[in-house]
């Protein structure tokens, strides 16, 4: 269940942002699925039996951890259990010394607010630039370079 959260987090971001979906045979997102469950950093939030949300973290790296995905289905949304699995993981990685940041689109609103409502604040715009390397002399570049929908990193120091 894990690996398919993961796989349809990201074709609903991809979506939502504009961009191509991976290709191949196991996208490179199903095997960071694999690593979380096996480093222990994917939480599940359960009512009654049935697994309503998904938070994941990656480790630290230069002491900061990264929460997402943070995946609620759509039949579950709204109920504050991104908020609630959110505020606590980034508790916990405060709790450890570790700084804490999540990427959101800025064009989501939900996700925006839920993360404003616990604490952590917009830090900056990025794009992903996706460049033609190979230019030859005298020929003019194909393409121009693919703007992708920008994600904003925000971050809660306490």
């Amino acid at each position: 269940m894990v690996t398919a959260w993961f796989d349809v987090f990201h074709t609903e971001a991809d979506a939502q942002a504009g961009r191509a979906p991976e290709e191949g045979e196991e996208p490179l997102r199903i095997g960071g699925a694999k690593d979380r469950i096996e480093e222990g950093s994917v939480w599940l939030w359960d009512v009654d039996g049935e697994v309503v949300h998904l938070s994941a973290a990656r480790p630290p790296s230069f002491g900061v951890v990264r929460i997402g995905p943070v995946y609620t289905p759509a039949a579950h949304r709204g109920h504050g259990y991104a908020r609630a699995l959110v505020a606590d993981v980034a508790q916990r990685v405060l709790n450890a010394g570790h700084r804490v940041c999540l990427y959101t689109d800025r064009d989501n609103p939900v996700s925006n607010r839920t993360y404003a409502a616990i604490g952590f604040e917009p830090v900056l715009d990025q794009v992903n630039l996706a460049v033609d390397p190979v230019v030859r002399r005298g020929e003019a570049v194909a393409s121009a370079p693919e703007r992708t929908h920008p994600s904003v990193p925000a971050t809660k120091e306490s």
